[in-house]
Formats: structure tokens, C-alpha cells, sequence
């Protein structure tokens, strides 16, 4: 099976390079439109990347049951369901700034615009999404 992946892995690389001039127009709207949109939600790239972090480990989490239980239903119609069961690990701000690789101070005054506007909670000094905001 590893055989397999390596095969599609190059065989990938070597079709995006072969057509890489025609890929990047439509790479570079998808990147625009995603990052307007992270702009325009969050008010700035930095905030977004912060909340994107901390969803993105809470769908692992969710991601994770699914591993334990081979019933646990990850479709679109449980999503909302799933989201708020899930009990979501609390990060320290260090362990944030470390995995996204910006510095602690901008991370402190985010995080702490964030914990006004309820964008996610925060318990000593450990943050966690909150459930309706995504």
C-alpha cells in the first residue's frame, strides 16, 4: 500500500508540475478568496490564523473518535452534532505561538480581543474554541 501512495504522490507532483502554468491562475483566486474571507470574518490575517489553529485542532479531535469507535458517524448531517459533544483539549498561548510560529506578545493582545468577542474561552490561561462560532 506505501507502493501505491508513493506512485500517486509523484504521479501528482509530476501532472501539477507538467501543468503548473495553467494551475496557478486558479490557485491564486482560491488563495485570494480564502484569505478575504479569513480577513473579513476576523478583522485581520493574524486573528484568523489563530482561530483556524484551534479548529483545525478540534476536527482532529472529532477526527480521533472515529479511530476509537468504527460506528462513530462523521457525516455532514452530525457535523454540528459531533461539534458540540466534543470536548475540546485547552492549549496554552506558548503552545499556540510555537505551532503557528509568531511571537508570544502578538498572540496575548489577539488572544485577548478574541476572549472579549467570545471567539473562544479562555480558563487560566488555556484557550478552547467555542462551539458556535464555527
Amino acid at each position: 500500500m506505501n507502493v501505491v501512495k508513493q506512485l500517486e504522490k509523484k504521479y501528482i507532483e509530476k501532472i501539477s508540475l507538467d501543468n503548473f502554468i495553467d494551475l496557478m491562475p486558479s490557485f491564486y483566486e482560491m488563495e485570494s478568496a480564502f484569505l478575504s474571507g479569513i480577513y473579513k470574518r476576523y478583522g485581520d490575517l493574524e486573528g484568523g490564523n489563530i482561530v483556524i489553529f484551534f479548529a483545525k485542532d478540534l476536527h482532529l479531535k472529532i477526527l480521533r473518535k472515529r479511530e476509537i469507535d468504527l460506528n462513530f458517524n462523521l457525516s455532514l448531517d452530525e457535523f454540528w452534532h459531533n461539534h458540540k459533544n466534543v470536548i475540546q483539549d485547552e492549549k496554552k498561548i506558548s503552545y499556540n505561538c510555537k505551532r503557528r510560529g509568531s511571537s508570544q506578545r502578538n498572540s496575548e493582545k489577539k488572544n485577548t480581543s478574541f476572549n472579549k468577542s467570545k471567539t473562544y474561552k479562555k480558563n487560566k490561561k488555556k484557550y478552547s474554541v467555542l462551539g458556535t462560532r464555527f
